[in-house]
């Protein structure tokens, strides 16, 4: 079986679970000619267009959650998702699950996203992208940067294209045994409380000193929404995009935040 993991195997998972209903996808409900995971909602239409469908376990129990985009659509295959909204009674900085992506074609691609109310809309916390598919079993833990104590979404999302002639490409991901956690910070080295980084502004390449490898970095924009996050593992960090943006490293039990200016 391949696993891989977007965190490296000297951080500790602290198993601190929130409360994410049917995050092992057990339990299904009949509504007219098709089931639905309970405690989420879907896409699912009619018997002809069931984008979230009950499969086999990747991992634990009994059953996984197949989403797929083939909603209700013209000419292929429309973007099927599943989600769900919660309040979590701890506090955690990622989630992880296992899945397997047996299908992606043309420029279709699989969405997970992790969103928290504030105020009256929901700022996105998380997010991951991919348009590969796997070998076999994969096992994701992506960063997730809390912003309060409120509602929080948790969306899973296979797209397809919009085009003139109707929806292009199709892609399809199984899901399982979804948990929000902790990642310990225990193997973390000691740090300054700032960030020496240069040239900034830049042209988009930003180079990054007295820092170790291996710990948690988000880069958002001004307005609190993640852009780019995952594991540094370089000291030379791209931007792709110009504008001002917040570079945020998780050191220790802290997010160090600096601003960062791409021209």
């Amino acid at each position: 079986m391949k696993v891989s993991l977007i965190v490296v195997a000297i951080l500790t998972i602290t198993q601190v679970f929130s409360q994410i209903p049917n995050s092992s996808f057990e339990y299904w409900e009949q509504k007219n000619t098709w089931e639905f995971p309970s405690g989420w909602i879907t896409n699912n239409i009619n018997f002809t267009f069931v984008s979230v469908s009950k499969v086999d376990s990747l991992t634990d129990g009994d059953f996984a959650m197949k989403v797929e985009s083939k909603g209700a659509s013209f000419e292929g295959f429309a973007p099927g998702y599943a989600l769900c909204t919660f309040i979590s009674k701890n506090s955690f900085d990622s989630l992880g699950f296992s899945y397997r992506i047996d299908s992606i074609e043309s420029d279709a691609n699989i969405e997970v996203i992790v969103s928290q109310l504030n105020g009256s809309k929901y700022q996105q916390v998380g997010y991951w992208t991919t348009n590969q598919v796997t070998s076999g079993i994969e096992i994701l833990r992506m960063p997730i940067l809390l912003i309060n104590t409120d509602s929080i979404k948790l969306e899973v999302r296979a797209n397809s294209i919009l085009m003139p002639t109707g929806w292009e490409g199709h892609a399809e991901i199984i899901v399982d045994n979804m948990q929000l956690g902790l990642i310990s910070s225990i193997n973390y080295p000691a740090y300054k409380d700032d960030i020496i980084l240069y040239p900034n502004p830049s042209n988009g390449f930003i180079t990054l000193e007295d820092i170790e490898m291996n710990i948690p970095y988000q880069l958002c924009t001004l307005d609190g929404k993640v852009i780019k996050f995952g594991i540094l593992t370089d000291k030379t960090l791209e931007i792709k995009n110009t504008g001002v943006f917040i570079l945020k490293l998780k050191i220790k039990d802290n997010w160090i935040s600096k601003k960062i200016v791409v021209e």
